[in-house]
């Protein structure tokens, strides 16, 4: 492990990417000449509106599964009726959850909901009926590792930080777990890179507001995507590049693509310490950076963000080339990863990738939408109101 740890950018990738399976090479092309497609007028609005949505997909039937963590409520909704029928009911029993959270492709055409307050998964019907539950996978590795997603073959993507016990801190390495629950087996498909030395925290205010603390803040991580049909996406951050990992071996490793290049300014820092000041009422989790899912959201003082300040943090040139959530895979099997953009700019714009690893696309959502899943020629979307709620919108595409 010391060894990889001394080991940097490409060199590290690469040599992990060989002995992972058969590399498959992709000859770099021009990403700058791809065509930009805006959403704007949505095909449909649901008129009942969502304190939260924790969790979101269609059904084949067309029916969408809506899980609202804040109301916990977990329903099935026919949008083209406007009826609902809620699943299963809140509680610690065989057809009962205790927080309606993230939905996932599993296997049957069957949709799996992380439970994670009882230790287990929620299983959804392609009818969308409660359909039981199933436990988390045991072994002190796949305990300590954080869910990623689930396919239609049956398996759970998981991700494993490696630390330094000395000190609390990150080692940069972050290994790629797939879990085959038919046989027990578990794989190492990838390694992720991200900041080594990171050491993170939180403190609970006065004003009952949860503050956390990181001292490499905006740090860049690689990130890690489940696809339904059972391949994994590995998104790069040096270079700016996708690579998929197929269920045979396969590594299809895309062509570097054009990041966004925004400027870590003084504006920039204040916004992202703002950003880390949130409601105490319950918690999410989430990446350093990420977004807790369901909190309002708060406004924090010019003192409250100036406390926040720390010397020890080292703050980077430019951020990211992407967030590290929002990345989907949609129903034609491209990847869709959001671009970073300034604190100010509230128009979020992805990139979509092919099964190459190429950028075919760059999609334009609307002002302040937020990317909730996909069907056939569609897209599902929300937008927030006044009173910070939801609506569920649907787009052509």
């Amino acid at each position: 492990m010391s060894l990889n740890v001394l080991l940097r950018g490409s060199a590290l990738r690469g040599a992990i990417a060989t002995v992972a399976g058969a590399l498959v090479a992709v000859p770099a092309a021009a990403q700058d000449r791809v065509t930009t497609r805006t959403l704007s007028t949505p095909l449909f609005e649901y008129a009942e509106p969502f304190s939260s949505l924790s969790g979101f997909r269609e059904l084949k039937d067309g029916r969408v599964i809506v899980a609202d963590s804040r109301d916990k409520v977990l329903q099935v909704i026919d949008l083209a009726t406007g009826k609902s029928e809620k699943i299963g009911r809140e509680g610690a029993g065989p057809m009962e959850w205790s927080m309606p959270s993230r939905l996932s492709a599993y296997r049957g055409d069957s949709t799996l909901m992380t439970d994670f307050s009882n230790g287990r998964y929620f299983i959804i019907t392609p009818e969308g009926k409660a359909g039981g539950t199933v436990r988390e996978p045991e072994g002190e590795r796949l305990a300590r590792a954080s869910f990623v997603g689930s396919n239609v073959l049956g398996q759970l993507i998981m991700s494993e930080d490696v630390w330094d016990m000395r000190d609390k801190s990150s080692t940069g390495l972050t290994h790629v777990l797939r879990f085959d629950r038919r046989t027990g087996r578990t794989d190492s498909l990838a390694t992720l890179i991200g900041p080594k030395g990171e050491q993170n925290g939180a403190t609970i205010s006065g004003n009952g507001m949860i503050r956390s603390f990181t001292n490499l803040p905006l740090a860049a991580r690689d990130i890690v995507v489940a696809a339904p049909d059972g391949r994994v996406a590995v998104v790069r951050t040096s270079p700016y590049r996708v690579e998929w990992y197929h269920a045979d071996g396969k590594i299809v490793r895309g062509a570097p693509a054009t990041p966004s290049a925004i400027k870590v300014t003084e504006a920039e820092k204040k916004a992202f310490l703002a950003s880390q000041i949130r409601p105490g009422t319950f918690q999410v989790r989430a990446a350093v950076g990420g977004s807790a899912e369901g909190a309002s959201k708060p406004r924090p003082s010019a003192a409250d963000v100036d406390a926040m300040t720390n010397p020890a943090m080292t703050w980077p040139a430019v951020k990211p080339p992407f967030p590290t959530s929002g990345a989907m895979v949609a129903s034609d099997g491209k990847l869709w990863v959001p671009r970073a953009r300034a604190h100010n700019d509230s128009i979020p714009t992805y990139d979509v990738f092919d099964a190459a690893g190429r950028v075919v696309e760059r999609v334009v959502l609307p002002k302040g939408a937020r990317l909730l899943g996909f069907g056939k020629g569609v897209v599902y979307l929300s937008r927030s109101d006044e009173d910070e709620l939801l609506y569920l919108q649907k787009y052509r595409y």
